[in-house]
């Protein structure tokens, strides 16, 4: 019963931070105290987000190849959900996973981007944020693809939200709207913005703000030491 009742508890939680993405108020969810400066945090003994675990899927990755899940097993990865005409929080979650990126350098760590605008981020346009971000493509992948199947990964997985905002276009700077590769207007979409500690078997093993600079350097710290 005690399990069930934190297994309950903790999917509230990320429920929460899911309706808060746009604003990024939540605290690290996972502490350790005392702790010496610049010394690796370990994960906590009981992990409270074992329970959630990113499901199988099949996506497409910025050179047009298939990528499944199996990307994720046996390895430690920094995951984030994000689109490439986010006018929101996106640009500040690609810096952080750049800053992840040369900070895990010569590790085992490895970064990965889904889009959840499947229909305008297409492998091309994948590849040109790619490219701006100065992606190490070995080990950072972008992928795209069927919008209710990213929305699946992050709603039936991880419990986020992830829906569209139809009245909240997003403008060039003109002040027009702006128009995907799809012929759509361009429009918000909510999303998470934490970055993702994913483990080996594709269970979370922390959840992290990308505007909070210090969760940022206890993921880092997490993500190295878990890589060995």
């Amino acid at each position: 019963m005690k399990s069930i009742l934190i297994s309950i508890l903790v999917a509230a939680v990320l429920a929460g931070a899911g309706a808060l993405v746009m604003v990024g108020l939540l605290s690290t969810p996972t502490r350790t105290k005392n702790i010496a400066p610049g010394q690796p945090t370990p994960a906590p003994s009981d992990n409270p987000f074992a329970d959630f675990q990113i499901p199988e899927f099949t996506l497409t990755n910025h050179h047009g190849e298939t990528v499944t899940s199996d990307a994720l097993e046996g390895e430690i990865t920094v995951l984030d959900f994000f689109f490439t005409t986010c006018p929101g929080p996106c640009p500040g979650m690609t810096a952080q996973m750049q800053r992840i990126q040369t900070e895990t350098a010569g590790t085992g760590v490895r970064l990965m981007s889904i889009s959840v605008d499947g229909d305008d981020d297409t492998p091309e346009v994948l590849l040109s944020y790619a490219s701006e971000a100065s992606a190490d493509l070995d080990r950072w992948t972008f992928l795209t693809g069927d919008p209710a199947l990213v929305t699946e990964i992050v709603q039936g997985g991880l419990k986020f939200k992830v829906s569209p905002i139809d009245d909240s276009p997003i403008f060039d700077d003109n002040g027009q709207p702006r128009i995907g590769p799809s012929g759509t207007p361009l429009v918000n979409i909510v999303h998470p913005t934490r970055l993702l500690l994913v483990g080996p078997d594709r269970r979370l093993l922390g959840v992290f703000s990308y505007n909070n600079p210090a969760q940022i350097d206890e993921l880092i710290a997490r993500a190295k030491a878990a890589a060995g």
